[in-house]
């Protein structure tokens, strides 16, 4: 079913009328400016948790320009490091609009399942053969320009997909800055 779907049911149909608090339009703080978590929530509803699906908030982080996302946008990540600051900044973004006062719950799942695997596998599959055939007709336009003496645009070096693997792969290897964020979070905000 997906997540998408599970939360999109009460928004169907009658459900829309049922609970109709169920989507409401947040009132954030959204200065460069420190926000005090411990203070009222603006929105007028306090929250005692706020559970988070990480692999949702990881893949914009790594790859914030093919997201559509309207809320908050990042700097294209080069390394490792600019990964996790992209990922604390949304939490604490999420945080400083929910503020919740008991638990901030983080939850990341591990392997696919095996159809999604072959799903991405043939996805993979394709996508390199489009990359072969780009880059086949870039070799082309490239001796054309040089034939014709323009100038070939050249591909500035952006951080590799290839280097994002399973979530918990890249969190076993990086753990000391994901607790060090965590720890951090929980001294700086007087919320908890």
């Amino acid at each position: 079913m997906g997540a998408p779907s599970f939360f999109r049911c009460p928004l169907v149909g009658d459900g829309l009328n049922k609970y109709p608090k169920l989507v409401v339009k947040a009132i954030e703080e959204r200065d460069d400016q420190y926000v005090d978590a411990s203070l009222p929530n603006p929105n007028g509803i306090e929250f005692n948790n706020l559970y988070l699906d990480m692999n949702g908030i990881i893949h914009p982080c790594f790859h914030p320009e093919e997201e559509d996302d309207d809320y908050y946008e990042f700097p294209a990540p080069t390394a490792y490091e600019d990964v996790f600051n992209n990922i604390f900044k949304y939490i604490d973004w999420l945080f400083s609009i929910v503020r919740p006062r008991k638990l901030l719950y983080m939850a990341i799942d591990g392997v696919a399942p095996r159809a999604k695997m072959n799903q991405q596998r043939t996805r993979r599959f394709k996508s390199a053969m489009d990359k072969d055939y780009a880059e086949a007709e870039n070799e082309m336009l490239r001796r054309q320009f040089e034939k014709e003496a323009l100038v070939h645009k050249t591909h500035l070096m952006t951080f590799e997909k290839r280097h994002k693997k399973c979530s918990m792969t890249f969190f076993k290897c990086h753990k000391g800055r994901c607790l060090y964020g965590c720890h951090y979070m929980v001294l700086t905000t007087m919320a908890f």
